[in-house]
């Protein structure tokens, strides 16, 4: 029997068209997207600003619809079937909590929203503990989150996003903000919920280097368009090139086309 890709993007695009004074003006989000993502992997996704790494993200939850093309998750569609997004966590790149709540209040406020998915009172309240524990907030789950650093409101946000064990994680630009210590910290957390726990990650960064160390494989999009894939061989391997000399050779020759 065929395994199914975790993730498949099938030539999907997505035009935005902004209404104007004369006429509507049409701006490519992403255009002709096609790869997939295996289980199991951690799958980095670096591009510029305004290169299509958000809109391929959106498309992904389901939050937008695509102009044409499609993707799909575990075989089905995300735009239509809203049963797909259960295997799903999500981290966006800017999260705020009610600063007068603790970590294990929040955490059952989202629980609500899929409340059989716990299977009542003591099985939530054993996962919330667990989930905690993983992102090391236990000692601080009774505490409020107004005392919370952006490390820490980071680590609850990736509670949050994986309180429903989802089998694919989506994170976007989970570092933004961090410290050293807490992008060491957010490397680790993504390394174990892979290896220990079997989490597809998908994660976009303008930080090039913590694709370098974590991903399988990466995938580089610019002027709304896939430019690359490349696996750890590719940066690792026989090129003798980092990431970021491979990325910017990407973005170099897109540019010199264009210009």
């Amino acid at each position: 029997m065929k395994i199914l890709p975790i993730v498949q993007f099938e030539n999907l695009t997505k035009i935005y068209r902004l209404p104007g004074f004369l006429k509507t003006q049409e701006v490519p989000g992403i255009e002709s997207l096609s790869f997939e993502i295996a289980e199991g992997e951690i799958f980095g996704l670096i591009g510029l600003n305004g290169s299509g790494k958000t809109t391929t993200i959106r498309l992904l939850l389901g939050l937008i619809r695509p102009t044409s093309g499609r993707v799909l998750i575990l075989g089905q569609e995300a735009a239509k079937e809203h049963r797909v997004r259960s295997h799903l966590g999500y981290l966006p790149e800017s999260v705020s909590f009610p600063q007068a709540l603790t970590p294990n209040e929040i955490l059952h406020f989202f629980a609500r929203i899929d409340a059989a998915k716990f299977g009542g009172k003591k099985k939530l309240e054993k996962t919330i503990d667990e989930v905690l524990s993983i992102v090391k907030l236990d000692k601080a789950a009774d505490r409020k989150t107004l005392s919370f650093s952006k490390g820490m409101i980071q680590r609850l946000g990736i509670a949050q996003a994986i309180l429903g064990h989802p089998r694919f994680l989506v994170l976007d630009e989970p570092a933004s903000g961090l410290d050293p210590l807490g992008i060491v910290e957010m490397r680790e957390l993504f390394l174990r919920l892979n290896r220990e726990l079997g989490m597809t990650i998908l994660f976009s960064s303008h930080s090039i280097g913590e694709v370098e160390k974590i991903s399988h494989r990466a995938a580089v999009i610019a002027g709304s368009r896939l430019q690359r894939i490349m696996d750890r061989g590719d940066w690792n391997g026989g090129s003798k090139k980092t990431l970021e000399q491979l990325f910017l050779e990407c973005v170099q020759l897109k540019i010199s086309r264009e210009y």
